[in-house]
Formats: structure tokens, C-alpha cells, sequence
């Protein structure tokens, strides 16, 4: 009698501790699920609700845009049209930094937005190669900037969220500028822009 009343008492023993490690073991499967998905989701969030980096206008606009129709230009971009001018910018810094702006100049035509197919067109392979590692701020904050202002009136961007699925978004920016010495003359300006992110629409 004595030995059953000990045997039942290690199996029921052994079946709440197989129980409590069962349980443990699913709440960490859990925890983890949430640990993966929660910095994704995040990212994607943060990526959602950035700035429109800095960027140039293509090519000749700003000497012969009115300031109203550069305006009107910036307000209908959508995502795809302010990375090209971001990229853009990088390829316009990429070529001061080996000074050969004169070359991008020389050859360009009125409304040009440049691109990588610029810089394999005018550099060596070795440049072109360099040209994807090339940090734009290392030499944009060389130049003489003056502070960010509000230029124009809020506006809307039409964009892809990504999640779940591809659902359009509506965002708001406020257009920003500020003017910056020249690269090749000191004594001429340019103006450089960028969109903050208001929030949804």
C-alpha cells in the first residue's frame, strides 16, 4: 500500500513537472514570435513617416523656374520622383567631390535629372564603382547653408505602405528650403530642398 501511494505520488509529480515545462516552453515560443515581428513592424512604421531627404532640382529649373511653377513642379512628385532627385543631388556632389562638375555641366541639357546611368556615361569603372559608397553629406555640409524654411503650402504625397498589401497612403508634407554657396563660385547661390512629414491625410 505504502509503495502505491509512493509511486502515484512521483507520477504526479512527474506530470506537472512535464506540464509546467510544456507551458514554459510555449510562452517562450510566443515571446519570440513577438520579439521578431515588433522591430519589422517598426521599421516599416518609421520608414512610413520620414522626411523627404534633401534634394536638387533637375537640371536648369531653378534658373528658369518661376518660384510659383517650382512649386507646382515639387507638390505632383511622388515617392519614385523625389528619389531620382535625391539621387540626383548625390550624383551633382559625387562629381564635385572629383572635381569634374564641369564635365556634368558641360554635357548636360535643360531638365536632366542624373542618375547612375550619368556616372558610368562620364567616369572610369574605378569612379562609377566608388560611387555607390559616397557619403553626399560628407562634402554638402562643407557648404555654407543657411537655416530650413517653409516654402509653399502643405501638400499630399500618394504612397505605397507596403503592409499588408500594398495598401495606398496618403501623406502630408511641408516643402523646405535654404540657400547654399556654389561649389564652383563662391560669390553664387543655389537652393537646396526637402518635405517634412506632417502626418496622414
Amino acid at each position: 500500500m505504502k509503495n502505491l501511494k509512493l509511486k502515484s505520488i512521483v507520477l504526479g509529480f512527474m506530470a506537472m513537472l512535464m506540464v509546467s515545462v510544456m507551458m514554459t516552453s510555449c510562452e517562450q515560443t510566443e515571446l519570440e514570435d513577438i520579439g521578431v515581428e515588433t522591430p519589422i513592424e517598426n521599421t516599416e512604421q518609421a520608414a512610413l513617416e520620414a522626411d523627404i531627404p534633401e534634394f536638387f532640382l533637375p537640371h536648369g529649373y531653378e534658373d528658369k523656374m518661376s518660384e510659383e511653377a517650382i512649386g507646382n513642379y515639387i507638390s505632383t512628385l511622388d515617392t519614385e520622383g523625389f528619389e531620382k532627385l535625391v539621387l540626383h543631388r548625390k550624383v551633382i556632389y559625387y562629381f564635385v567631390s572629383l572635381d569634374k562638375i564641369d564635365v556634368l555641366i558641360d554635357n548636360a541639357t535643360y531638365g536632366d535629372i542624373f542618375g547612375a546611368n550619368t556616372v558610368m556615361n562620364y567616369l572610369s569603372s574605378e569612379e562609377s564603382r566608388l560611387f555607390e559608397s559616397f557619403n553626399v553629406e560628407s562634402l554638402a555640409t562643407l557648404r555654407g547653408c543657411t537655416e530650413w524654411q517653409d516654402y509653399g503650402n502643405p501638400y499630399q504625397v500618394i504612397t505605397s505602405s507596403g503592409f499588408p498589401l500594398n495598401w495606398p497612403i496618403c501623406k502630408r508634407f511641408q516643402q523646405q528650403r535654404r540657400t547654399c554657396t556654389r561649389w564652383w563660385n563662391p560669390n553664387l547661390t543655389y537652393t537646396s530642398y526637402r518635405a517634412k512629414f506632417l502626418g496622414y491625410c
